[in-house]
Formats: C-alpha cells, structure tokens, sequence
C-alpha cells in the first residue's frame, strides 16, 4: 500500500443526478476499478459521467482550476485563511504544499476513468455504438492532461489504467504530452456529436464535436500553433453552433444555459460545487476566500457591463471586492465554464493579429475597442473577458510576460522559477522512477 499515489486518489467519485430528468436517470458510476463490469451501454454510459463528475472536484473545476490561477497572479487577491492557499498567493509555493498536491493528484483520478472507458467499452457494444463515449473519454482524458501540463511542464503521461505502470511513469517531456492531447482531440472530434445534436443539459455539460475543436484551439495556442488555433477557433465561431450571449450576466445566470457556451460542468443542488462559497462573503453564506484585485477593476472602462460582476463587499469598510460570476453559496449550483465562444474570438484574433476580433468581444459588452492589435491588448482584453475563469495566470506565462508582470506585482516574493509549480514531494518520494533531479527548477 506504501505505493499508492495520485492515480488512486479519485477512485472513489462523489457522483449525483442532475435537475433534468432525461440527465438524472443515468447513473455514473461510483468507483471505477477492476471489480466495476462495463458489459451493456447503460454501464458505459455510467463510467463516462463519472469522468465527468470527477472533473467537478474541488481540486478541479469546483474551486481550484477556478481561483488558483487567479491568486498566482494579478488578478485576485487571498482573503482566507488557509495557509497552503496563502503560500500561492505570494508565489511561495512548496513541494509539501497539500493543496498543490490536490491540483495534481485529481487530475489523474480522471485520467484513470478515462483509460478505464477506452480499455473496456469494447465490452458494451460494437465499435459503432462505443464510439462516442470512446470519443467523450478522448476528450476527458486531454483536458485533465492539458491542466496538468500547462502547471507542471513535463508530467507523467498516463495512457493505460494499470495502476503497476502509472504508479512509477516517468515525467513525460511537456511537447509529447501536447502531442497526446492533440492526437486525443482530433480522434474525438470524429465522434462526437454536435452540440444541436444533444438535449439540454447535455448540449453543454458533455463532450460535442465543438467543444473538442474549441478545447483543441486553446491546446494549440499554448503549444505555440497559433496556426491549427486559428484554425480550430475559426471552425467552431463559423459552426453556427454557438452565438455571442448580447447581455455578458447572462454567461453566470444558473437558471439558463447561455447559447455562448460551449463546455461546462453540470452543477445541482445534489452535486453542487465550492465556487460560490468562496467568493461569496460571509453575510452571503460563503467564506469568502477569493477576491478580486482592485486593480483588475480599474481597468474596465467606463460603462463596460464586464465590470458589474464586480462588486464591493457590503460587509467590509475597507473596500475589497467581490466577483458575482459565483453566487451560489448555499448550494454550489454554479456552473464552471471550461471553454465558451468568446474566447474563440480572442484566440483568433491572437492566431491573425485581428484587431476586429478583439473589438467583436470588448464590444459585445461596451468595453473600450482597440485601434491595433498586438500582444499588450491581447492580453489586456483576455484579462477583462476571462476574468476568473482560470487562464490569467497561463496567459502570462505563455506569452513571456510572467516575470515582468509578477516582479512588479509581488516583488518581495517572486523568483523567475515561479512559472512552474513544484512536483509535489510525495510523488518523489513515492514513484521509483522519479528522484530529487526532476523536480522543477527553483524547488
């Protein structure tokens, strides 16, 4: 037992029925392991949503994928108490660092599900009838890599569930690791059906062709394809498959789905998430970890809608802030958007140098348009759209632009070596293959 590490750690998968009743009569499945029989479509069909729900943790969608970029860098600030959560926010971020550990360790309890789907839907039908789950397992399986590399650079690379292999895989160098979620994409996207093609509220909580295009532009742009980006980005925006939501609110409204959105993750009141209690401040019922930088709010112009999802908090005279993107504290029913149309546009704007691109969405909410485009207005637009969604952090990084930007933010603290996190030391001390010499730079 003394070997068991983060490919173990998600066995075990909260998983719940959602608000509709076509959703709720399919059951995931609560363990996925070598005693769970995937033998009918049913089941199949059952061990895909529980790679999904496992998506759902805190570790993931439900708070950390969420709020973790955002106090890495400028963009919020750490009003809690946690000390592990403290350390991130000033970049002091330790291998013993717990909640580091979680961010790396959940990702491969998908992983895990996903190689359990693609070894054994065989099992529940012909390769006709498998093969869009095999293609939603394609999907979950290059995310959960994609938001272990872009932290970590090179990772283990997990491509079968044999926990004997995965328990001592080697760090995987970050541009074969691309390779993979690129190759997993593309074969998804042959499957997957089109988003008109599903029901509510499978449209956007499952895998579709779109939302495999889309996650591929992204992949693409952080691998530095700015080429197969603009390509991806252009055939989901010219799809017909999703428009612009006109009112910016409308995107974090739980009561409805956006037509902007192209993949999220299926909250309820039974299978809720942490997001809104920690944003929310305690008068709102939350815990109020997570706020935004002040100075993220000087940047909206004036009159920009984007802006009015950040709020003063009522209960606290010295004026910090609160992102109304997350409200439900009380029963976690906000829906974590992964990926949606907007940032489309603003990938292809960065694939062509289109200005109009960056003017299509800073215009949708009365931001203030650019007359040029380059990398400055790139990111400062990304900046104001995406807020608290996950991707500031990566996109300093990405660019180059993390050390001028952190040095100058948090300059008591950061070190050029930030721009990685550190492997976390129980994996060291617990994978034969690794030693001291793969730790990251800096750790």
């Amino acid at each position: 037992m003394n070997k068991l590490n983060s490919f173990l750690l998600m066995l075990a998968l909260i998983v719940s029925a959602t608000a509709c009743e076509d959703y709720i009569d399919k059951q995931p499945v609560d363990q996925i392991g070598d005693e769970i029989v995937i033998e009918d479509l049913e089941s199949l069909d059952g061990a895909v949503l529980g790679m999904y729900s496992s998506l759902q943790s805190g570790n993931q969608y439900g708070e950390l994928q969420i709020f973790m970029p955002g106090i890495l860098s400028d963009e919020m600030v750490f009003t809690g108490t946690f000390p592990t959560k403290q350390d991130m926010s000033v970049n002091n971020v330790t291998a013993e660092n717990t909640t580091m550990r979680g961010v790396w360790s959940s990702p491969y309890g998908t992983i895990f599900i996903a190689n359990t789907v693609l070894e054994r839907a065989l099992n529940a039908g012909t390769e006709e009838e498998v093969a869009p789950f095999v293609a939603e397992a394609k999907f979950g399986r290059a995310l959960a890599h994609f938001n272990l590399v872009k932290l970590w650079g090179a990772v283990p690379l997990a491509l079968t569930s044999d926990v004997g292999v995965t328990s001592e895989l080697p760090r995987t160098p970050a541009a074969e690791v691309y390779a993979q979620i690129i190759a997993d994409l593309q074969e998804a996207m042959a499957d997957l059906p089109l988003a008109s093609e599903r029901t509510d509220p499978e449209r956007t909580t499952r895998a579709t062709k779109g939302a495999a295009q889309a996650l591929l532009a992204r992949v693409a742009l952080y691998s530095g394809d700015l080429n197969l980006a603009g390509q991806m980005a252009d055939a989901v925006i010219n799809s017909g498959e999703y428009t612009l939501d006109p009112t910016y609110s409308n995107l974090y409204n739980n009561d409805a789905t956006s037509p902007e959105i192209i993949f999220e993750l299926f909250a309820s009141i039974q299978d809720g998430n942490s997001l809104g209690f920690f944003a929310q401040p305690v008068g709102a019922g939350g815990r109020y970890d997570y706020s935004p930088n002040p100075t993220l709010e000087a940047q909206y112009a004036s009159g920009d809608e984007r802006a009015e999802l950040i709020v003063p908090n009522s209960a606290d005279a010295g004026g910090i802030l609160v992102t109304n993107k997350y409200t439900d504290a009380t029963n976690g029913t906000d829906q974590p958007i992964v990926v949606r149309l907007a940032e489309m546009y603003l990938i292809r704007a960065e694939a062509n140098n289109s200005v109009a691109d960056l003017n299509t969405v800073a215009s949708r909410s009365n931001g203030a348009t650019y007359a040029s485009y380059n990398q400055s207005n790139m990111l400062l637009e990304r900046k104001l759209e995406l807020a608290f969604e996950g991707h500031r952090w990566n996109d300093l990084i990405r660019t180059g632009q993390a050390n001028a930007v952190m040095s100058a933010v948090k300059p008591a603290s950061w070190d050029a070596t930030d721009i990685l996190l550190p492997i976390p030391q129980r994996e060291i001390d617990q994978n034969p293959t690794l030693t001291a010499s793969d730790q990251n730079p800096g750790y």
